[in-house]
This record gives structure tokens, sequence and C-alpha cells, in this order.
């Protein structure tokens, strides 16, 4: 019985041909013709036909789908954040409904371009750039598997995420927006301009936290899209509680338990941010002042920091920034107005000492 099988070249594309059934087939393995990709299937798929054709066994190669990995990226996921969980099961969607049950070793470069085009309609770079990691991970894992010799996600073009200028508030500003704000809202800008803590991490404060006496506030906890988790860094952290914060919170405490911020009446905190932040936007309507988030109260924190010349460090734990990166390549030229530096450093005047301590990363005030 013949056994031949004989892989060659068509049009740039890697074929084999066998006989089977007394009939000559020929098939594309959807490999482009190149030395590696012929000794590839020199080691991985000719042995493979052989042994169905010496079984008599018909040959046809198992299809594997894109779905296949994609379920297993969705599966890893569950040990990460449930907020990172529901990126991936978004960016999963997305994923199936363009390439449906394509074979994982179908995909090519410009399969992966159309896919990124047609989501140029309905997002964001930003947003694509996030919804895009399943389809890499799949990818990446058929590789590890050996169903597919490169990754096409690696080769195609992505579109380029343009960071947005860093604006920022300037003292007269900042006070006019904390006289004209009242009850939680008030509240929650105080928290924002006087800490640098992320609005995740203020939704998720509780009275609990702020420790009076000594000073400090603990930030525990992150609430974002009705999950509570740590914060963004992984890693809970103790920053100090500014005196003029201390004052305003004295006088709004209600309780020494449960959430700050929380639903009307019930003890149900937000389950993100959203709400403060349409507030805070009507406000600045109000005030005839342009058009910025929430995000950007923190930009002017860690800048007026720098300015007043507060140590890198200090603010580093402040933000709670795994290092100094970011710091460096975002901040410290914002700033307008040159008295800013002088009226600010008098907000940053501690009454007490405070010693950092890498050791525990906790701040001691003595």
């Amino acid at each position: 019985m013949n056994f031949n099988i004989e892989l060659y070249d068509r049009d740039g594309k890697l074929y084999v041909k066998y006989y089977q059934f007394g009939k000559l087939k020929r098939k594309s393995l959807k490999l482009t013709f190149t030395k590696i990709n012929l000794s590839y299937a020199k080691k991985n798929i000719v042995p493979t036909i052989l042994e169905k054709l010496i079984k008599g066994e018909e040959v046809d190669r198992k299809k594997v789908t894109i779905s296949h990995y994609i379920d297993i990226v969705l599966e890893n996921s569950l040990e990460l954040k449930p907020s990172t969980q529901r990126l991936y099961k978004i960016g999963a969607k997305y994923t199936l409904d363009y390439f449906k049950n394509f074979d994982v070793r179908d995909i090519k470069v410009s399969d992966i371009e159309s896919y990124i085009k047609t989501l140029k309609n309905t997002l964001t770079a930003k947003s694509i750039k996030l919804y895009l990691v399943p389809l890499n991970l799949a990818l990446k894992q058929a590789m590890k598997d050996d169903i597919i010799f490169k990754n096409p996600f690696e080769f195609a073009t992505k579109p380029k995420v343009i960071k947005k200028e860093v604006k920022v508030f300037n003292i007269f500003e900042i006070e006019t927006i904390l006289n004209n704000s009242v009850g939680k809202l008030q509240t929650f800008i105080y928290i924002a301009f006087f800490s640098g803590m992320r609005r995740c991490e203020i939704i998720g404060l509780k009275w609990e936290d702020i420790d009076f006496d000594r000073g400090l506030i603990s930030i525990n906890r992150c609430i974002k899209e009705g999950f509570i988790g740590s914060p963004k860094s992984g890693k809970n952290r103790v920053i100090p509680l500014m005196n003029i914060l201390r004052e305003h919170l004295i006088t709004k405490r209600f309780g020494k338990y449960g959430f700050i911020f929380t639903k009307g009446k019930t003890k149900e905190p937000f389950k993100d941010g959203q709400t403060y932040l349409t507030l805070f936007r009507k406000l600045l309507v109000k005030l005839n002042y342009e058009h910025r988030g929430l995000h950007d109260i923190r930009h002017t924190f860690t800048s007026l920091m720098i300015q007043a010349g507060e140590n890198i460090t200090l603010i580093q734990k402040f933000l709670g920034h795994e290092s100094l990166t970011m710091i460096n390549e975002i901040y410290a030229h914002h700033i307008e107005d040159k008295n800013d530096t002088v009226n600010y450093q008098k907000l940053l005047n501690f009454d007490t000492k405070i010693n950092l301590k890498p050791e525990n990363n906790l701040f001691k005030v003595v």
C-alpha cells in the first residue's frame, strides 16, 4: 500500500498530497510555505496523517475553534479581580461575535486588523486595547499548545491610545468648588482634593478607616462596578490625614462605623463613583468651569504636592503607585499660577512630623 506523503508549495502556501482509498488528495495546511513551517509540518502534521492512513481512518484536520481558547482565557480570569473579569467577558463577547467558529489556525493578521476596524466604529482606542486582551491571550495559549506556530496578534496594527492632556485646578478653583458644593458631594470632593485617593477608594471608605486621634486614613478597599475589592495596586495603604480634611470630616461624622457614602438612608455603599462624577460635572457647569473629571482632582493633588516640594516617595504612597514612573512621566509641570505653590504649601502644613517606614509600607505619626 502506498503511504507516500508529500509536502509542496502552491502559490506560497504549504500543501500536502497523499493517496487514500485509491484517490489522490491534496489539502492546504493553512500555512505559508517557509522552511520553518515545512519543518513544523514534517514533525507534527505528517506523522498524524501517516497514522490515520495506516489505520484506514479518514484524514481530516480536527477543528480547533477560537471559542475553545476564549473559554480557557475566561476560566483563567476567575483568579483575577471582578472588574478585570468583567473586561475579559466583554472582550470575549466582541471576539466571538466577530470570529464565531473560526478555526484558530485560520486566523490571519489581516483578520485581526479587520476585526479592529469594526471595533473602531463604536469604541475608543483605549477600550479597544482592553477588549483585545482575551484574543491575544487565546492565541498565546494556542501557541503554547503547538496548535499555531506564531501569534498573528503580535503582527497586527493596533490603535494608538493618545494620552489626554492633564488638566489641573488652581487654588482659586479649588476654593470655589469646595465653597459651592454641599452635603456628601462636598465631603467627597474634600477627600479627593486632600488625599489624592481614587474615586473607587473614596466610595469604599468606612468611618472606622479614619483615625482622627493619630491622623491617619487606612485605604483598605475599592468599590467598582458593584464589586468590593482591594485598592488598584492590590495592596492596602495608610496615608496621613491632612488637618484641613480632618476638620471637615469631624463636622460631618455621624457614626463610628459603616460606609461614609451610602445610598440615601440605607447602609449600602454605591456600586461605583458615577453618582458623584455626575454631580461634580453639574457643579462645574454651574460654576462655568471647563469639563473635567474626578480624576483631574487626583492630578491636581499630585501636581501641587510636587510643586510644593513634598517628598516624591511620600506622594507615591499617597497615590498608591507601585513605582515612581507614572509620577515622573505625567506630573509636575501643569501649574499655571506660580502662587499656587505658596498657597498649597500652607494646605500641606502638618502639625505632626511624618516618618516614612518603607519596611512596613506604613506612615508613623510621631
